[in-house]
């Protein structure tokens, strides 16, 4: 944690990454403990903790990245450059050519919902390879679907 002054005021409490420190803690009742430990250990950036039993967020990997792509930056453009292309790289990753999509029966929904969602965007993704669009990402078909158009 670090400080960071606000004028004339108290300087505020941040986290590593910035963000103010706010000293919550959420509890759940959870109804399906199983279902959310499964989800859990699909994530990568989820962790288990066995004293005290409990599950952290690793953010460690996504700090590094940040890290690396900010560094050398010194005024608020050039943090928002670095970290809009940043987020651009992040967006280019595809998802590769065979994939191992797990079914967790158990987790989807009576018509797999899920599943065929999953497997609708991957047939355009192929569809857009066999055209000749080896360029588009999986991110951009998504982009496109949501938004209207890929960003460039």
């Amino acid at each position: 944690m670090s400080k960071h002054s606000t004028g004339d005021k108290d300087p505020l409490l941040v986290t590593l990454t910035g963000e103010p420190l706010q000293p919550v803690r959420l509890y759940y009742a959870i109804p399906n403990k199983s279902l959310v430990t499964k989800v859990f250990k699909r994530l990568g950036c989820m962790g288990e903790e066995r004293k005290p039993p409990r599950w952290v967020w690793l953010y460690q990997d996504a700090l590094n990245a940040l890290g690396r792509a900010m560094a050398g930056t010194r005024t608020p453009m050039q943090k928002a450059k670095a970290l809009a292309a940043h987020m651009a790289e992040s967006r280019r990753r595809d998802v590769p050519l065979i994939e191992d999509i797990p079914l967790h029966a158990d987790d989807e929904t009576p018509d797999f919902r899920d599943l065929k969602f999953t497997l609708e965007l991957r047939t355009i993704h192929a569809f857009e390879h066999w055209r000749g669009n080896t360029h588009l990402t999986l991110g951009d078909i998504i982009q496109r679907a949501v938004v209207g158009k890929p960003e460039p």
